[in-house]
């Protein structure tokens, strides 16, 4: 059986050390298969996130990192993530963060990885949904990430970076990036289903720069609706059958909120309930 370096280290500072006396400590994480709010002291009770990750929770996010610890990745497992790195403030004593060096947890060196896949890369399907553009089969569009800087992103295929494309051309090459020369999101969104039909048959008046349409568009952006009277209606016409997993809504203080709603699906009622506000969750 062989004995892990660290592992032997731990042994003999236990064996020297009386009450009192710190020793190192060895964390574990498994980004695929970890769990932020287990103990993190085993491989079988690894971590989701790192200590230092601003989406770390529980005791991942609790954890305080003292001179000698190690954070050991899993071998073979993409880690996702930004985490900031501190120092130990004492000599001889690092903070390690340990990818696998040892080829004993998981295959291969683990891979720390600051992107996120793209899940919803769509290719244009006619020229409108290009803005006319006749190049339009070989033109992509996704969703910007919520709270990410566009001009700060860089889009690759594997390891190859690939280039933004603009339309209409930029009307001063040296500042591509004015945006009174770009299409407008919210006027130009390509629908996530070719033909669908929003229509408020009543009692209800909705945003012109988030209308109704704006919850199925697939920008992930809601729609805000000014006034909803008693009785109000919207009527949804979609090219095929869909699932709804989810559905909510967020009231403002200064509007009459509806007590309850209920659902039609061709004209027979699906789902009826009754919506219960939450004063600190409201919106003003």
């Amino acid at each position: 059986m062989q004995v892990s370096k660290y592992l032997s280290v731990a042994s003999a500072l236990l064996l020297l050390s009386q009450g009192g006396v710190a020793y190192a400590r060895e964390y574990y994480v498994d980004y695929e298969a970890g769990d932020d709010t287990q103990a993190g002291t085993a491989r079988e009770t690894a971590w989701q996130h790192a200590p230092g990750d601003s989406a770390a929770e529980g005791k991942a996010a609790e954890a305080k990192l003292e001179p000698g610890d190690i954070v050991k990745f899993k071998g073979n497992v993409i880690y996702r993530g930004s985490i900031a790195v501190g120092t130990s403030k004492a000599a001889g004593k690092p903070i390690v963060y340990d990818g696998n060096t040892d080829g004993d947890w998981g295959e291969g060196q683990a891979i720390i990885e600051g992107s996120l896949p793209l899940t919803n890369l769509q290719r244009c399907r006619n020229a409108q949904q290009a803005e006319g553009n006749p190049n339009f089969r070989h033109i992509y569009w996704t969703t910007v990430p919520q709270g990410a800087n566009w001009k700060a992103i860089n889009v690759c295929q594997g390891t190859t970076p690939l280039a933004w494309s603009q339309d209409p051309n930029p009307a001063d090459p040296v500042f591509q990036e004015n945006l009174d020369t770009f299409h407008r999101a919210e006027e130009h969104t390509p629908h996530t289903l070719s033909t669908i039909h929003v229509e408020a048959l009543g009692g209800i008046g909705q945003n012109s720069g988030r209308p109704l349409i704006a919850m199925f568009d697939g920008t992930g952006h809601s729609a805000v609706i000014h006034e909803m009277a008693h009785g109000a209606e919207v009527k949804v016409t979609l090219e095929r059958p869909v699932t709804v997993v989810a559905f909510s809504v967020t009231p403002f203080r200064r509007y009459v909120n509806p007590k309850e709603m209920s659902f039609l699906v061709d004209g027979k009622e699906a789902l009826r309930t009754e919506l219960e506000y939450h004063p600190t969750k409201q919106r003003d």
